[in-house]
């Protein structure tokens, strides 16, 4: 009997031997290679879309061939630390959530897993949005009395609208802010980030350059200008005065000697010119009485335009020039005449005499430039 006894317990230590050895070992799954993700967006507002195929963990493992899709997505997550706004050089980290203890024994696995760490970076800057690139301004008038009109655009983010700060009584080189807005869809600045653009900003310092303007300086007057200006006031000046001459007058020699420019003060109660521009001849001429007469004659012309392209335009049909006569005896205007001459001349004898009638009385509506030092 105790031989017997013995013998079974031998057998009874090989059956368990023999299943401990044919009992698999457990399969491995790393969830981490069927974690995936992709960072998109821009910098400062990137975002991380991910997903866990545990449908490709079903597929990949036999061992796991029962298991439930919707019990295994109960019992592993995960999450990022942050998923949106994201910068370039921020650290994230994918945290792992798994409850697996009952699922490993049950199907003979073993999950293995690590938090995936990243840093940021390969954003793009988010393209930028200057509602100004789209501005068009119109000019009209002539400075200082100028005006603007601004268009409302067509833009990438909807239809933008311009007001200036100021629209009339303009000139160049007038400093005035734009403010861009949308009249219908609300801010700018939301509107360009709901259609992926970063606004630039809604306003901006706008510098006027594209007005004609009354001619201010006799520097912007151009040379041909000048020498066409020298030949009107010459056929003028015959055109006018040779008729007041006696038979046997004669011109020995005419030509430009200066000229003056009057431009309006801000606030001028004048109105009927806002510039003045005087052409001074100096006439040398003589008769059977006078052989050498020297004085001064000019033509004006009023409301000179300095265009945009830098030429000048004036109406050379319009013009001024001295009144004089003499009759009975009697000088009336500008008119004089020399001692033992019995011919009367219109003009002036000397600048000093023109400055004070055709200047000086002017100056309380006017500032002037001469080319006289």
């Amino acid at each position: 009997m105790k031989k017997q006894v013995i013998i079974g317990a031998v057998i009874f230590s090989l059956c368990v031997a023999g299943c401990s050895v044919l009992k698999p070992e457990p399969q491995q799954i790393n969830l981490n290679d069927y974690l995936s993700y992709e960072i998109s967006g821009y910098d400062g507002e990137g975002r991380i879309e991910y997903s866990i195929d545990l449908e490709g963990v079903l597929d990949d493992y036999e061992n796991l061939e029962e298991c439930n899709l919707s019990t295994l997505r109960n019992l592993i997550q995960g999450s990022w630390t942050q998923n949106c706004d994201l910068s370039n050089g921020d650290d994230v980290r994918f945290v792992w959530t798994v409850y697996p203890s009952t699922l490993e024994e049950e199907y003979n696995v073993v999950f293995d897993y690590d938090d995936v760490e990243i840093t940021v970076d390969h954003l793009e800057a988010k393209p930028a949005f200057d509602p100004f690139d789209y501005m068009e301004v119109s000019y009209s008038g002539i400075a200082p009395y100028g005006a603007i009109s601004i268009s409302s655009a067509s833009t990438p983010i909807g239809t933008v609208n311009y007001s200036a700060s100021s629209s009339s009584g303009l000139r160049n080189g007038d400093v005035i802010t734009v403010t861009a807005y949308n009249s219908t869809d609300g801010d700018l600045e939301y509107l360009a980030d709901d259609c992926g653009y970063q606004l630039t900003g809604d306003t901006i310092d706008f510098t006027l350059d594209g007005f004609d303007e009354y001619l201010s300086s006799i520097s912007d007057i151009p040379d041909d200008t000048v020498a066409m200006l020298e030949e009107q006031a010459i056929n003028t000046f015959y055109a006018e005065e040779y008729c007041n001459w006696d038979v046997g007058s004669v011109v020995n020699s005419i030509s430009l000697d200066g000229m003056y420019l009057l431009t309006m003060r801000d606030n001028s109660n004048a109105y009927d010119s806002y510039n003045k521009l005087f052409v001074i001849l100096a006439v040398n001429s003589s008769n059977s009485t006078v052989s050498d007469v020297e004085y001064y004659y000019y033509v004006s012309y009023s409301n000179i335009v300095l265009l945009n392209d830098g030429t000048v335009t004036l109406n050379v049909s319009n013009y001024q020039v001295p009144y004089g006569d003499w009759f009975f005896g009697d000088l009336y205007g500008n008119a004089f005449v020399v001692e033992n001459d019995d011919h009367y001349y219109v003009g002036y004898q000397d600048l000093d005499d023109f400055y004070a009638h055709e200047i000086q009385n002017n100056l309380v509506n006017y500032t002037y430039e001469t080319t006289y030092e």
